[in-house]
């Protein structure tokens, strides 16, 4: 005896939520020569899902309207972020730093309609929405520049970011994403752990 669980379309599109407040100002050194910004941003997203459990026996699968659950699926994401511009000597070499930090935290709650009670005590079992635990990651970026123009319309960059990216899922931490026999991932999807640190230069022309 198996189950299988199958989706259903989603009875309502998903939904999406977004506030952000920003501020930025400019420092009365000689010549104006630096700019402070910080920001936030809470951003929400949420969504409903209707799935079915069908049980399968030998070549028969049941289609019991009372195995139904629903699934509220919700991302909240918090985002920092403050950033400094500075002209180390006015139209000619700038230094940019910027620094962002991002949470997001997902949940799934799910729920039974109606009690499952069509089928066996371990169909009924199989059918019962159960909880899900939360997963959460986290990035951070910080990066500097130094910008050297010169002639008229010409610049050339030079620039360094440290990026770091943390997961917490249980879909991928603690339930082996490997089925025996079969090269597949839950879902597709195993994102990993990361530390970059990226080095970047350019050289732009300006048409004005």
């Amino acid at each position: 005896m198996s189950a299988a669980n199958v989706p259903a379309p989603p009875p309502s599109g998903p939904a999406r939520w977004l506030a952000r407040v920003e501020r930025a100002w400019r420092e009365t050194t000689p010549a104006e020569r630096v700019v402070f910004s910080v920001g936030y941003t809470y951003e929400r997203l949420w969504q409903k899902m209707l799935s079915r459990s069908r049980p399968v026996t030998g070549t028969t699968t049941f289609d019991f309207v009372d195995y139904d659950w629903i699934s509220d699926l919700q991302d909240t994401v918090h985002t920092v972020y403050a950033g400094v511009k500075a002209a180390l000597i006015p139209k000619v070499l700038d230094l940019t730093i910027n620094g962002n930090y991002s949470n997001a935290l997902g949940r799934i709650e799910t729920r039974n309609p109606t009690a499952p009670v069509s089928g066996t005590a371990a169909q009924d079992e199989t059918a019962r929405a159960k909880r899900f635990p939360a997963f959460e990651d986290t990035i951070i970026r910080l990066e500097a520049a130094l910008t050297y123009h010169f002639q008229k319309n010409w610049s050339a960059k030079l620039g360094y970011a440290f990026e770091m990216f943390e997961k917490t899922d249980w879909r991928t931490d603690t339930l082996n994403p490997f089925m025996p026999g079969v090269s597949s991932i839950w879902l597709g999807n195993d994102l990993r752990n990361y530390t970059a640190h990226i080095v970047g230069a350019t050289l732009a022309y300006r048409f004005k």
